[in-house]
């Protein structure tokens, strides 16, 4: 590393504080983009999300203060760089995570008199999601042994069943439900990428970017406007990862609706 390497001010997630902060581990690059990259850390669901402040607030991420555009990463797949004593060293540059940024929650709704229980007319507002992945989530949710057989399903670094599985997980953690699903998943996250575990295990704990905490909140509250104004920028996620995630949350209220 260059003494002389230009240096970064980051925020860093307490998710992912055990590395950033602990000993210097040797991280391998797994996905380069104009807003970020993937460090691969040792162990099961170990990825550490480096991003500028226009990406996708991943709720494990080390945040920089810069816009994309403002910024050369200088690393591609496949690089070695040092994570630890909250440092990230690249190859041109070095990161110092300097402070601890709060990621967003899924909010538990206020319970009335009769219970909080999704309304069945929100299912009916949702469109242009895959109805077969949600129909294979709510069976999911009924019988969570039916996991083995959707996760790591599909294609990209967070899968379609992984993405429909953690909007499941939401909803989940937001009705303050028994940890049935999550007790299934938790052993299984070896079985796919180690991006998407990591994002599986945060949700689990009601840990999603904002625009999806804030949607799952809404959904769980029965807020049928709220959660309609708020599914745009959710479907907008990724390639179809949002879309999914949907899904996910729709199967997951279907299931309740049935029980």
């Amino acid at each position: 590393m260059d003494l002389g390497a230009p240096t970064l001010a980051a925020s860093y997630s307490p998710l992912t504080a055990d590395h950033v902060h602990g000993p210097v581990e040797a991280g391998v690059v797994l996905a380069a983009f104009s807003r970020g990259f993937y460090v691969g850390l040792p162990g099961i669901a170990s990825v550490l999300p480096v991003i500028s402040s226009d990406a996708a607030a991943l709720p494990t991420a080390v945040r920089l203060g810069k816009r994309s555009d403002e910024i050369d990463w200088g690393v591609r797949a496949g690089h070695i760089v040092a994570v630890g004593q909250g440092r990230i060293e690249l190859p041109g540059a070095v990161i110092h995570a300097v402070r601890e940024w709060r990621p967003a929650t899924v909010r538990r709704p206020e319970p009335d008199g009769d219970g909080v229980h999704p309304r069945r007319s929100l299912r009916k507002r949702w469109r242009d999601l895959d109805r077969g992945l949600a129909e294979q989530i709510t069976e999911a949710v009924r019988k969570p042994s039916r996991v083995r057989g959707l996760i790591g399903r599909g294609y990209g670094l967070t899968p379609s069943c992984d993405d429909a599985l953690a909007g499941a997980l939401l909803v989940a953690y937001g009705l303050d439900l028994p940890p049935t699903l999550a007790k299934e998943i938790r052993p299984l996250t070896h079985r796919t990428t180690s991006l998407s575990a990591s994002l599986l295990h945060a949700a689990m704990d009601g840990y999603a970017v904002p625009q999806v905490a804030a949607f799952v909140s809404a959904a769980v509250a029965g807020d049928a406007k709220a959660a309609e104004a708020l599914l745009p920028p959710v479907l907008a996620i990724g390639h179809s990862s949002g879309r999914d995630l949907v899904a996910g949350v729709l199967g997951a209220l279907r299931a309740l609706d049935r029980s």
